[in-house]
C-alpha cells in the first residue's frame, strides 16, 4: 500500500466566478456612482453600501485568481493518511490514526466530503480569526472542522468515499 493517489483540482467554479465578477462589478459600481452624485441621504446611504459590495466583488476576483493558478494537488492519499490543500481548514497531513470517519454531507448547498476527526481542536487553532470562527462553526454544525467541497475535486465523490472507507478499514486491521 504504498502508492499515492493524487487527486487533482477542479477549476472550472472558479472559471465561471472569472465571468461573472467584473460584470457584477461594472453594474454595481455604475449604481453606486449614479446614486453618490445625488442628494438624498437614503442614495448616498445605497451608494456606500454598493461601494462595499463592489470591494467584496474585488476581493472574490483576487480570490478566484489566486484557486486558478494553484498547481497542488487538491487531495494526495497515501498509506500515511490523507493531505488535504483544498478543505478550507486546509489541514495538511492527516494520520489514519486520527481520522474517525468520513461522510458526505451537504453544506452551503453543495455535497462535501467531512473528515471527521479525534482532536478536531488540532486543525482549528493554528488559523487566522477569520477562517477559525468559520471552521468552528462549521464543526459546531457538522461535527467535523474538516470539509471538502467535492465540486472543487476532479473525481466521482461516490468512488472517491468508497476507496477512503476501504483504506481507513485496511488502516485499522493493521
Amino acid at each position: 500500500m504504498n502508492s499515492e493517489k493524487v487527486i487533482s483540482r477542479n477549476k472550472k467554479p472558479f472559471n465561471k466566478l472569472l465571468y461573472i465578477t467584473p460584470i457584477a462589478f461594472i453594474a454595481s459600481g455604475r449604481s453606486a456612482l449614479n446614486n453618490f452624485e445625488s442628494n438624498q441621504n437614503w442614495r448616498l446611504a445605497l451608494s456606500f453600501l454598493l461601494f462595499l459590495f463592489c470591494g467584496l466583488i474585488v476581493i472574490f476576483f483576487i480570490n478566484a485568481i489566486k484557486q486558478q493558478t494553484k498547481n497542488t494537488p487538491a487531495l494526495i492519499i497515501s498509506s500515511k493518511g490523507i493531505i488535504d490543500n483544498i478543505s478550507i481548514a486546509n489541514a495538511g497531513m492527516i494520520n489514519w490514526n486520527e481520522i474517525v470517519k468520513f461522510e458526505i454531507l451537504k453544506s452551503a448547498g453543495h455535497p462535501h466530503l467531512f473528515i471527521f476527526v479525534k482532536e478536531t481542536d488540532k486543525f482549528i487553532m493554528d488559523q487566522p480569526w477569520l477562517k477559525k470562527g468559520m471552521i468552528t462553526q462549521l464543526s459546531k454544525d457538522k461535527g467535523s472542522p474538516i470539509a471538502i467541497d467535492l465540486n472543487q475535486v476532479k473525481t466521482d465523490s461516490i468512488d472517491l468515499l468508497n476507496h477512503l472507507n476501504e483504506l481507513k478499514t485496511t488502516h485499522n486491521n493493521i
